[in-house]
């Protein structure tokens, strides 16, 4: 589906991150021994998501008017759901995946939006989720 207006953009961006935080709670209950490591980003998923609301809330006007070219949402899927009998390693990739994935898409976003207060904040949550990639993928290389 084309993501044509800020609206659709941000409500994409919505989406996402809520199916995200619902993955990521998937794991935390198949794996509870990763709650304490994984805490960090459920936090910051939680403010990512406050973030695209307020974002989507202030921003109706420009929704409306601001049109957007260059952005499909099959381009930015989920990958599938983990299967239950995942190692910690595998959980600890698929969510260093949905964040990296996250992040292409807001930083491809924000060079598509002309509303630079939203491509600030855009690229301000894109920069925290590769932040929390980068965290992921240390204690990925650190149990190696």
């Amino acid at each position: 589906m084309k993501l044509a207006t800020i609206g659709a953009v941000l409500t994409f961006a919505l989406e996402r991150e809520k199916d995200a935080i619902a993955f990521l709670d998937d794991i935390l209950v198949q794996a509870p021994a990763l709650a304490e490591e994984l805490a960090a980003i459920r936090i910051a998923k939680a403010k990512h998501l406050k973030m695209i609301e307020q974002l989507r809330r202030e921003n109706v006007t420009e929704m409306i008017l601001e049109p957007i070219e260059g952005l499909d949402s099959d381009d930015y899927q989920l990958p599938a759901q983990l299967p239950a009998g995942a190692t910690e390693p595998a959980r600890k990739s698929f969510m260093a995946a949905l964040e990296q994935g996250a992040s292409c898409y807001l930083s491809n976003a924000a060079q598509k939006v002309k509303q630079s207060d939203i491509a600030r904040i855009l690229k301000k949550i894109a920069r925290e989720k590769d932040a929390l990639t980068d965290a992921l993928v240390a204690g990925l290389e650190g149990t190696a």
